[in-house]
């Protein structure tokens, strides 16, 4: 087992002062939030280096990344062993107590994955924050808001039982019916709770510089529905789907809240609701029963997932 110290590449004074929330994406949604000064002001404020360069930026979120993703293979061997022991008929004592240390290690190695994760979010905001704006969602430019919710968002977490909260609406709806659900929907003892996003947290604080950030969500839609777009598009998440399996590597951006590790991109076996529903993420353990998916089921979302990935989206 790998040992690796946190505290090493730590470049905040303290996580918790920040009254926003960042996606792993870097974009940021709150209550205080309006201007990009006031959020780079609130970063170098608890920021250990408050100096540093756009190279020391890219250095460090690489150093980061390197961490976050030994601490999902610390998750992955972890995951593996419980499942084994759960997987027995019989158990005795020390198996159970096994069972019962595996889990709140898990808990452990997750919360310093995500501690990670938000210092690499703030670390992007920081390297973007030129090309940042402050975008209020309206029924024309939604498609921004279901791009940054594609990623988890890391503080953000349920009032009825700290799971974790993610941007939901219902499929195909063209209105700004958007709500926090907890994700604990798809696990037990399940949770329902949704909160629905107030004005303010229609605001959000995002990088711009991507070209469907330039258009409506109208003329997005009706881009992806010409055939060469589709057939285009279909071809590139395929392509991706091959290279991951490949490299048995899952879509770092979002996670299984229960098992802590990268979500799988997978082709849906019964597709039913056309284009948009052809895709989706999958928890790595839904073979020993993890039911958490992740539907990509807007424009948004995958233009967000093959620009995160190949570097370019869906223009």
């Amino acid at each position: 087992m790998r040992v690796i110290k946190l505290t090493v590449w730590n470049n905040y004074k303290d996580l918790t002062v920040f009254d926003f929330f960042f996606s792993v994406l870097g974009a940021v949604f709150g209550t205080v939030v309006k201007t990009v000064a006031a959020v780079v002001t609130s970063i170098f404020t608890n920021r250990a280096n408050s100096t540093a360069t756009k190279r020391d930026n890219l250095n460090y979120i690489q150093k980061m990344s390197e961490i976050r993703d030994g601490w999902f293979d610390e998750l992955h061997e972890t995951n593996q062993e419980l499942e084994h022991l759960k997987g027995k008929q019989y158990k005795n004592t020390q198996e159970i107590n096994r069972i019962t240390f595996l889990q709140e290690q898990r808990e452990e190695y997750k919360n310093n994955a995500n501690e990670i994760r938000e210092e690499i979010a703030k670390e992007t905001f920081l390297l973007n924050q030129d090309t940042t704006e402050n975008i209020i969602i309206t029924n024309d430019n939604y498609h921004i808001l279901q791009w940054n919710a594609f990623a988890d968002v890391i503080s953000k977490t349920c009032p009825s039982c700290s799971r974790k909260m993610k941007i939901q609406w219902p499929t195909g709806s063209k209105d700004l019916d958007f709500f926090w659900g907890c994700t604990g929907y798809y696990h037990k003892p399940q949770c329902r709770k949704k909160i629905n996003l107030n004005q303010n947290e229609l605001r959000i604080l995002v990088d711009v510089s991507s070209p469907e950030h330039s258009i409506t969500t109208e003329e997005l839609d009706i881009f992806i529905d010409l055939p060469e777009t589709a057939l285009d598009i279909h071809t590139r998440v395929q392509d991706l789907i091959s290279d991951k399996h490949s490299k048995k590597e899952g879509v770092n951006i979002v996670c299984c809240p229960t098992h802590g590790e990268p979500m799988l991109l997978s082709k849906k076996i019964n597709v039913t609701g056309g284009f948009l529903d052809t895709y989706h993420l999958k928890c790595p353990h839904y073979v020993v029963g993890c039911g958490y998916i992740e539907k990509l089921k807007s424009a948004g979302q995958l233009a967000a997932l093959l620009k995160h990935e190949t570097g370019s989206g869906i223009l």
